[in-house]
């Protein structure tokens, strides 16, 4: 998975410590207790939240940006294969904020509605792009993750 690091003016000369190389965290209730363990891929994140509700059906579970990055990424996801006529599997830009909660539905920049059950992940240049998105994307964005 590839994900757009966003710098602000600002920061591209400041020093900043080094981001977490699991991007994601999962966080929850399992069997009456808090948790919260990384993940690599909404697919992880995906399966980690499954198995927590096969386990016990009374869990909870959501995930976010790890914390300790400190500015937005954007991720670029398309609607699986099979799920939509080919010509509408656009590559949309999704904007998360660092600690933001996020659940099963995401918004694009453009302001399509996906659900994490039915995309993909898709690298930088892959896809034909969401000229919406693209418009809708700050301008500060400026190096890949």
């Amino acid at each position: 998975m590839t994900a757009v690091v966003e710098h602000s003016p600002s920061s591209v000369a400041a020093c900043r410590s080094a981001e977490p190389a699991v991007p994601f965290l999962v966080a929850g209730q399992l069997h009456g207790q808090s948790v919260c363990v990384p993940a690599a891929s909404l697919d992880e994140i995906v399966a980690r939240i499954d198995h927590w509700t096969m386990v016990d059906e009374n869990s909870t579970g959501h995930w976010r940006l790890h914390d300790d990055y400190s500015e937005p990424v954007t991720i670029i996801l398309r609607p699986r294969s099979g799920l939509i006529r080919g010509t509408r599997r656009l590559a949309h830009l999704v904007r998360l904020l660092p600690g933001q909660a996020q659940g099963i539905q995401l918004s694009a920049q453009c302001g399509e509605k996906l659900t994490i059950l039915e995309t993909e992940t898709l690298s930088a240049g892959a896809g034909m792009p969401c000229e919406r998105c693209l418009l809708e994307t700050p301008v500060s964005v400026d190096s890949v993750w």
